[in-house]
């Protein structure tokens, strides 16, 4: 044991002290979207939703936080916020969260979705937080938790939901029907039937 300890103290001595740089620590990647664009396709392309004024209060990349004002029309008996509103908010906060992961994909649709009702919502605002848990080539899963009032209280509500990503090949990047039609082939299709007739 001292043959050891001499042997390592006469290594130090002999040998200068050097500095190794570490590498930097990797940050986790960008968002793909903006949330000004995810703001504008939920007022948009989903009106249910969209129509009632929600916003988007966070978005970064596997992570989306939505917000929806409250109305006298979200209450059911009882005086507390209806079930159907936090499903719905939880589904277009777990949208936003698979968007900001694979870009804008405007055909992904849910495939699957479940919600647990932990407590009484408070007739308050509603905010839906949303995290990707598994992001697969054809299919992400998530984790939604719902909240009332404030996000700083017990959630109201837990959803999980997978979301299927549609294929290139699909027509799964374009955003519309028109986008994925060549311009060529638009300006040539008129000129082609005139022609057979």
């Amino acid at each position: 044991m001292l043959s050891s300890v001499r042997r390592a103290t006469a290594f130090l001595t002999r040998s200068p002290l050097r500095y190794v740089t570490l590498p930097a620590p990797t940050s986790p990647p960008s968002s793909r979207i903006e949330s000004e664009w995810l703001q504008r396709v939920l007022i948009e392309q989903v009106p249910l939703i969209g129509s009632y004024g929600v916003t988007v209060e966070h978005l970064a990349y596997g992570h989306c936080t939505v917000h929806i004002p409250f109305h006298d029309s979200f209450l059911r008996p009882g005086g507390s916020v209806t079930g159907p509103l936090m499903f719905g908010l939880a589904d277009v906060a777990l949208f936003g969260a698979v968007m900001s992961c694979i870009g804008p994909q405007t055909l992904t649709v849910t495939t699957s979705m479940s919600i647990n009702f932990l407590r009484k919502p408070a007739p308050a605002c509603v905010f839906a937080d949303a995290r990707i848990l598994k992001l697969g080539a054809r299919l992400a899963y998530g984790d939604i938790r719902v909240f009332s009032g404030t996000m700083h209280s017990d959630p109201v509500a837990h959803c999980t939901g997978t979301y299927a990503i549609p294929s290139k090949r699909a027509g799964g990047c374009p955003t519309t029907q028109h986008e994925r039609q060549p311009p060529q082939q638009q300006s040539q299709q008129p000129s082609h039937q005139h022609h057979q007739q």
